[in-house]
Order: structure tokens, then C-alpha cells, then sequence
């Protein structure tokens, strides 16, 4: 699948399959996904998974949505602002309760960005 424009056609996907190790040992997990003002974000719980240990140990991934294949590469986001929006958009995409979330404390929070 090419590069999306946009991303906002996942707000209709309730999981994707991310592909961590895709050259050595390929490691997949099924996860949810939110999209901000035309980016694409995964989170995890626990910093130690091992698909989030083999993204910082090599941050190219493969996506699939729906059965369409898109490469990328996922990039840990920092900035305090672009967590809280996403954040947001999970808590309306999945109608779940800020205190069920967890990026703020424990977490991380993956930007999926061209390669």
C-alpha cells in the first residue's frame, strides 16, 4: 500500500499487526492505533515488551491495516503536547476512561513515520 496521505481512514480500524525484526527474527503484535493531525501512533504499556525492545533496537517496521502492507518507522514521541492530543484520541477512537490509559505514567508512545 502506498503512503497514506492522511491517516484518518484508521479512526474505522480497531487493531493493527506491527512487525518488529522484519530482516532477522520477525516478532509480530497485534495493538491499537490512533491518529493525530495527519500521523499515525501505537502505544505500548510496558516499556519492556519485547516488540517495543526491538523497535529501539532497530525502528524500521512493517504495518499491516486491514490486510494492506505499509513500511515505516516508528519514532518515540517526547514532546508533552503531542502526547496529550494523542492521548485524546485515543480515549474518544477506543470510548475508554483517562484513568484505563496509560502513555502518561508507564508507557511510550510511537510516532509511525515514512522510511
Amino acid at each position: 500500500m502506498p503512503w497514506p496521505e492522511n491517516w484518518e481512514f484508521t479512526d474505522s480500524v480497531e487493531n493493527v499487526l506491527l512487525e518488529t525484526n522484519s530482516t532477522e527474527d520477525p516478532y509480530s503484535v497485534t495493538l491499537w492505533c490512533a491518529q493525530d493531525s495527519g500521523n499515525l501512533y501505537i502505544a505500548a504499556a510496558d516499556e519492556s515488551s519485547q516488540w517495543v525492545v526491538n523497535m529501539r533496537a532497530d525502528s524500521r517496521v512493517l504495518l499491516s491495516i486491514e490486510g494492506k502492507l505499509v513500511e515505516g518507522r516508528t519514532s518515540t514521541v517526547s514532546n508533552t503536547d503531542e502526547i496529550r492530543r494523542v492521548i485524546q484520541a485515543y480515549l474518544v477512537k477506543y470510548e475508554i476512561e483517562k484513568e484505563e490509559y496509560f502513555v502518561e505514567e508507564d508507557g511510550v508512545l510511537f510516532r509511525f513515520d515514512r522510511r
